[in-house]
């Protein structure tokens, strides 16, 4: 391939995949291109998304890698990575509160029954009543003086 149809190629190409930081050397011939982590293809393509690339920019820290794998509804959490992603697609992401809604009602029965528990104390233990009766204490005779 020759110089002109490398450049004709090149031209085509909108998105430059770099694991390294990019060497200023290389900024300037790439100025008109994205450059972006590997994790920015694997992103992309589990959500079917053209993502923004400023997240994904070589020497930078990724944002979180989601797995594909979890059915994040059905396990109850949703990572706020996902819902920026969700964001941008335009699709609906029930809030953290509506997920977790049967569940805090269920919690907090539990705390309430918990809460009554503690209070009653069990039979072993002493309860108000013994506490507020007088100690007595023992009597110390005082050696007599004789």
């Amino acid at each position: 391939m020759d110089d002109k149809e490398s450049d004709n190629q090149m031209k085509k190409v909108t998105h430059v995949v770099m694991d390294r930081p990019l060497p200023p050397a290389k900024a300037a011939s790439l100025k008109t291109k994205e450059v972006v982590q590997p994790q920015y293809l694997v992103d992309a393509l589990n959500n079917l998304l053209l993502l923004p690339t400023r997240p994904y920019k070589p020497g930078v820290p990724a944002p979180s890698h989601l797995s594909p794998f979890v059915d994040n509804e059905a396990a109850g959490y949703i990572p706020d990575r996902q819902r920026e992603i969700n964001t941008l697609a335009g699709v609906a992401t029930p809030a953290a509160a509506d997920i977790d809604e049967d569940d805090s009602e269920e919690d907090e029965v539990e705390e309430d029954e918990s809460e009554d528990k503690e209070m009653k104390g069990d039979g072993d233990s002493s309860s108000d009543e013994e506490s507020s009766e007088k100690e007595v204490k023992p009597k110390v005779k005082k050696p007599s003086a004789a």
